[in-house]
């Protein structure tokens, strides 16, 4: 129970982060070949947000097929049509989504959203946030949650500086923290979140991901 709540608030957050954009006429789905990672043997690889992250036996990489599962079925749990159709037509891709496998119900996922491009030319991270985060509060208080905090600040992340997000809150009398880091590229929003219940394991979010250029040099 407590896993399927990790799953479908995390989703809700990434989501609902990029509802606003739904509004964007000129924001189409990302090109697979231009900015969606690769995902193999346990290693998350994107050139195109320019980090990598390897992961050990305890997390399982979900497919393209069970990720976009997961993402409609949050939809389909709202009870604010309008929301959920919002959510459905975001345009938004989960690139990554992972689960931890060691019993801690911990997940990690990365979230892509084509702005368009007035969007993707004026949207700052900060900007990106003030826009979402009140829809965001909305969605986690439909799903259930209760006693929510919202924090911001500016972290290091794979060797740049980008805008971080911590939320709190609780459901049935268990725990959720999440870390969300913001990763303006081109036109493009990057979404990177990782979502723990009952501790504050997703702190660790900014240690997992590097550069791919620190890590090619560092493995010659």
């Amino acid at each position: 129970m407590k896993r399927i709540m990790a799953v479908l608030l995390t989703l809700t957050l990434l989501l609902a982060l990029g509802a606003p954009m739904a509004f964007a006429a000129a924001a189409e789905e990302p090109d697979a070949e231009d900015v969606i990672g690769l995902k193999e043997d346990n290693v998350y690889i994107s050139e195109f947000l320019g980090i990598t992250a390897s992961f050990g036996e305890d997390w399982y990489l979900c497919s393209d097929e069970e990720a976009l599962q997961a993402m409609g079925y949050v939809a389909d749990t709202l009870e604010d049509e309008d929301l959920a159709d919002l959510l459905r037509e975001s345009g938004a891709v989960c690139d990554l989504f992972a689960v931890a496998l060691d019993g801690s119900n911990d997940t990690i996922n990365i979230q892509l959203e084509d702005l368009g491009f007035l969007y993707g030319m004026v949207l700052s991270e900060e900007a990106y946030a003030k826009r979402a985060l009140p829809m965001m509060e909305d969605g986690l208080e439909q799903m259930g949650l209760e006693k929510i905090r919202i924090d911001q600040e500016t972290i290091d992340f794979a060797g740049e500086k980008h805008l971080s997000i911590t939320v709190s809150g609780e459901m049935s009398g268990a725990v959720l923290y999440e870390r969300m880091v913001l990763l303006k590229t081109g036109s493009y929003m990057a979404t990177v979140t990782y979502a723990s219940v009952g501790s504050q394991n997703a702190d660790q979010l900014p240690e997992l991901f590097r550069a791919i250029d620190e890590e090619a040099e560092e493995n010659r």
